[in-house]
Order: C-alpha cells, then structure tokens, then sequence
C-alpha cells in the first residue's frame, strides 16, 4: 500500500514519512537458578547416596552448572542474531531502476489552477527526467484546502485517497498541494503532501525524501519562489543527486547495523559474562558434591554391616565405609 513520503505547511514547517517503525517494551522479574540439590527427581540432576552417620541419605545433585535458560536466552536471541547478519549484508546495495512495466503517463493535475503554462511544462520536463532516471513515476495535484479539511483528518488521508483511486500499481509517487481558495495576501495558508507506492521504497529511502521535503518546504516558503518553481527544482535537485545502477553504502542500514548489533552484543554477551564468576563457583560446588558422595541408580540394595550395623549399599564397597570391615560378597551374604 502507499504510503506518505513526508509534507509540510506553511504554518507547521515539514515533515518526514510514514516509514514504520518498530518498539517494545519489556518487563524484568527476578530468576531463581535450580539448587545444587533435589530431594525428588528432575531433569539435569543425577542420584547421589551420602554417607551420614550409620545411615545412608538419597539426593540428587545437579550434573552441570550450564542451565536451560542459556539454551532459552540463545534460542531467543537467534531470529535477532539473524537479523543482525541480514543488516550487515544489505548494507552494500545496489539500486535499480523500476521496471516500467505500468501505466506511466505523467500526471500535473491543477485542479486549483494555480500554474502557468511554462511552469507546467517545467515540471512536466522535470518529472520525465526523473521518471527516466528512476522509473518511478510522479504526479502532481493541486487542490483547496476545502476539499480536505473538512472530509479528511489530514492531508495524508487525502492524498492516499487520490492515489489508491488514480493509481492500481506502487510505482508512483503523488505530490498533493493545497492552498485557501483565495489566499490571504500576507500569510498563503498552504499545505503539501508527498504519497509514493511501496515499489519505491528503495530508492525513495527516508533519507532521500527526507532531502526533497527540505528542498521542497525551503522553496516554497520563500515568496521569490512560485509553486511551480518549487516542484520543479525540488525534482532537479533530487535526479542529479540519486545515484541509480551503482553499489553503493547505505550509511542508514550501517548505522542500524552497528546499534542493532552493538545491542544484541551487550544484552546477550553481558548475561553471560555477568553470570561467569556465579558459573565457576556453582561448577566447584557441584564437583566437591560429586565426591562426597555415590553415584547410584534408582534402585539399590542396602545391608547391614556385621560388625559396626551401619548401612551400606551392595556392589559399591569392599570395606564398610563406617568402620572398614570387610564386606561380603553379595551372593554369600544373600545366602547366609
């Protein structure tokens, strides 16, 4: 769909486009990493028998300090990631012309009949030569801010509604002008609107409209300048300054580049980093976990020492950890 490509007025100075743009919003909460121990089974945990006393204590100890929320954290991170790639490589483009597959008859619709017959032929001269250069084609209307003011909420409404009904294609770009039926003599109340098709969008970046809308706005501010004058050498100014069918840097993209991947790089690699130190103590605490106890299976065979009755289990001793008697084998002691 179209949409507009910045305007001004002589009251309100101008301004930029509808380009979209994107915002969010997020809200922190406090995480509770998983303990080192459970006393009931979970993922990423593995059974551990502790000696203790004469008895034996069943726990289950974390196997590494790495955590599903990092996995989470990457995971979220990674359409971003990509995105990130994909700025960097867009930042050398190469700008084509539009194909001029399309109705592209030039239109200077003075409705308002505010333009002599040389200045129509100036801007018509001015328009092809961009057309040619661009394959975008432009149009003028002008009208009263009547027609507008009160059917409309603005001059972009009105400029959309004149270009989705004049135009079937997203190659054009519509420059709407409006001015009081009889114009104050001191003070001209006028207004102007810039609508273009998404097909020219790569040409037509914010950057560059927003140069037209300053050329624009400058001219038609100053009494020494006509409306004609205005459109016309806007457009003259903007087709020698394009730069079409090179490779070129777009110094936007590249700053968006640098800010969106200066951004992913604080917010991803300082979890990580803010987290390393909590990362090394939590790997020390497992692994001297790990060694004041056993690793054992679910399900475990218990006995009885003989000569100091502490609890053992089956298969792991040949001394009894309590007091360091011999053990007997298990087939001898099921059948004594």
């Amino acid at each position: 769909m179209p949409h507009s490509s910045g305007g001004g007025s002589h009251s309100g100075g101008s301004h930029g486009g509808s380009y979209s743009s994107g915002g969010s919003s997020s809200s922190r909460r406090s995480y509770t990493p998983p303990p080192l121990y459970s006393n009931s089974r979970r993922f990423g945990y593995s059974r551990y028998a502790f000696y203790e006393g004469d008895n034996i204590t069943y726990r289950y100890v974390r196997n590494s300090s790495r955590e599903i929320s990092d996995l989470i954290i990457l995971l979220f991170a990674l359409p971003f990631i990509l995105i990130g790639i994909a700025y960097i490589y867009f930042i050398p483009t190469k700008i084509e012309a539009l194909s001029t597959n399309y109705d592209t008859t030039v239109y200077v619709d003075d409705w308002a009949d505010i333009l002599s017959d040389s200045e129509e032929n100036a801007i018509y001269k001015s328009f092809i030569e961009f057309q040619n250069k661009t394959g975008i084609t432009p149009a003028l209307v002008t009208d009263y801010n009547s027609s507008w003011i009160e059917d409309y909420e603005s001059l972009e409404d009105y400029a959309y509604d004149i270009y989705v009904n004049n135009f079937d294609d997203e190659s054009h770009w519509l420059i709407v002008y409006t001015e009081p039926e009889t114009p104050d003599a001191d003070f001209n109340d006028w207004y102007w609107e810039g609508m273009q098709g998404n097909n020219t969008d790569a040409i037509l970046s914010s950057s560059v409209t927003d140069d037209f809308n300053e050329s624009m706005q400058k001219y038609l501010t100053k009494q020494s300048y006509s409306l004609g004058d205005a459109v016309s050498l806007s457009f003259d100014e903007l087709t020698d300054n394009l730069v079409i069918g090179k490779t070129t840097i777009d110094f936007e993209m590249l700053v968006y580049a640098l800010v969106w991947n200066g951004i992913l790089i604080l917010v991803v690699g300082g979890y990580f980093w803010s987290s390393k130190d909590d990362r090394k103590k939590l790997s020390k605490s497992i692994a001297e976990a790990k060694t004041k106890g056993i690793k054992v299976d679910e399900y475990v065979l218990e006995d009885t020492c003989e000569y100091c009755g502490g609890v053992y289990i089956h298969g792991k001793h040949i001394e009894c950890p309590h007091c360091g008697a011999p053990i007997k084998p298990m087939n001898k002691a099921s059948n004594s």
